[in-house]
């Protein structure tokens, strides 16, 4: 949330954006801080995350930025992760904290659930590359740090330095250099970019075995083993980040656009909502794969938004829903769309195709910023690329809704959709039926009739996935 000076007064996230906006004009000013909120805002800025992970950290990560007047300080979050922090200072230190409890990180990894075992494997970690785990006030003083006047000899304020796992920053036991190589191994590993840690605690249990020390042989064991834990996290955080198939469903029409209608009255607005909601949960339900929505509620978004929102969180397909209508009632059957970079497969797709596009009109989009996306697109789309992995995913979806539906046409058809036109991922347009058709109508009012229609879009999808890999996406948290 902004002020009219551009002061960033509120951070916050939520599932449901419109649901969350509107809660704050129900509140009661100036007890509830909603009202509060609504009554210093000016402008709205928001983005997409991938997953509440990824928002979590990004709503962590700007409240520490711009320290917002209007959040709770130093916010927790209402579950149980942990995160592992690096501290600020001349003898950086690493930390397992529930959210930011201090202003002292330079740097968060993570989120991740265990807090025990993370804090074990994070000692682990600290003992072989010897860094410190004092109180972060404690005074540090470096080999290599001039002193005014001569002292004795510093006693260090714990043990550890002692037996060997610490490298005494507090009692100039290693020069400010020598211990910030330590603090970019580390960092290194929780990167993901070297094993060193590992490797040392490796050979040390290998020179205890050849000696004979079996004790000190096992417990190096299991501290390698705290270690190994704690790179299977990371890499778990890591491949659910870059591995994640993302789905952007897209439920057509929306707000003062209802799209088309049915003899007895059912809007296409309505029902194609219903089967995209049913259709992300299906598809959340698989621990591989996410799916998201352009809306949750009778409201419209800009064709060429609905674009824009599936390239920001980086989408691996886009699928939009439509129930169409057509001038002759008997006209039935599903349809699935790809683009198409030169004419439309046929007149009828052609028709579909002009009538869509003409949603814009009815929402009152920014023909300027439209006509910029759409220049941008063609001239990004100078391969085909996208519009054959289009026809792929068309084919598996059409083969499936076969199963519980009459076709309108047998194959993937293609015309000029601007819904469609995003320059590197896969997208298609289903027609799920004709909804001017009065046995369509009933059909898509049918609970059952559109569970069966979910179950062949997530097969349809799912297949496509098994045959055609996403590839690895480096995608922000």
């Amino acid at each position: 949330m902004l002020s009219a000076t551009g002061e960033v007064v509120y951070v916050g996230k939520s599932k449901q954006l419109r649901t969350r906006l509107l809660s704050y004009f129900r509140c009661a000013y100036p007890e509830d801080k909603g009202a509060r909120i609504l009554r210093e805002a000016d402008a709205i800025d928001w983005e997409y995350a991938p997953s509440e992970f990824a928002a979590l950290l990004q709503e962590l990560r700007l409240i520490k930025r711009f320290r917002p007047r209007l959040n709770i300080r130093m916010k927790r979050d209402g579950t149980n992760y942990a995160f592992i922090k690096i501290t600020r200072g001349a003898a950086p230190k690493l930390a397992v904290v529930r959210g930011p409890s201090a202003d002292d990180a330079s740097v968060y990894y993570g989120p991740f659930v265990g807090a025990q075992r993370i804090e074990e494997a994070l000692r682990e970690l600290s003992d072989v590359l010897m860094l410190r785990d004092c109180k972060s006030d404690t005074r540090m003083h470096f080999s290599d740090q001039q002193e005014l006047f001569q002292v004795g000899a510093r006693t260090p304020g714990c043990i550890r330095y002692e037996i060997g796992k610490c490298l005494g920053p507090c009692v100039a036991g290693c020069s400010a250099a020598q211990y910030d190589e330590r603090v970019v191994l580390a960092r290194a590993f929780l990167d993901g970019a070297t094993d060193g840690p590992m490797e040392v605690l490796k050979r040390q249990m290998e020179e205890s075995s050849e000696l004979l020390q079996f004790e000190r042989a096992a417990s190096l064991r299991d501290k390698l083993q705290r270690l190994e834990l704690l790179r299977e996290q990371f890499a778990r955080l890591r491949f659910a980040v870059e591995q994640l198939s993302f789905v952007y469903t897209v439920p057509g029409h929306g707000g003062e656009d209802p799209g088309a209608s049915g003899p007895s009255g059912l809007h296409e607005k309505d029902v194609v909502l219903a089967i995209a909601m049913q259709l992300r949960d299906r598809l959340n339900a698989n621990p591989n794969m996410r799916a998201m929505l352009t809306r949750d509620a009778d409201f419209f978004v800009p064709l060429h938004e609905r674009v824009k929102k599936a390239r920001r969180v980086q989408a691996d397909l886009f699928v939009s829903i439509h129930a169409d209508a057509f001038l002759n009632p008997e006209a039935r059957g599903a349809s699935v769309f790809a683009l198409s970079q030169g004419g439309a497969s046929s007149s009828a797709a052609r028709w579909m195709a002009n009538r869509e596009n003409a949603a814009d009109l009815v929402g009152g989009a920014n023909i300027h910023a439209k006509d910029e996306t759409v220049l941008r697109t063609l001239i990004d789309m100078s391969t085909t690329a996208q519009i054959k992995d289009s026809m792929k995913l068309g084919g598996e979806v059409l083969g499936q809704i076969g199963k519980v539906g009459k076709l309108h046409k047998g194959s993937v058809e293609q015309a000029s959709f601007a819904v469609l036109k995003a320059p590197d991922i896969p997208s298609i347009l289903v027609e799920s039926a004709f909804i001017s058709n009065p046995e369509e109508e009933r059909k898509l009012r049918d609970p059952e009739y559109r569970t069966q229609l979910v179950e062949a879009l997530a097969t349809g999808i799912q297949r496509y996935f098994a045959r055609n890999p996403p590839l690895a996406r480096s995608r922000q948290l």
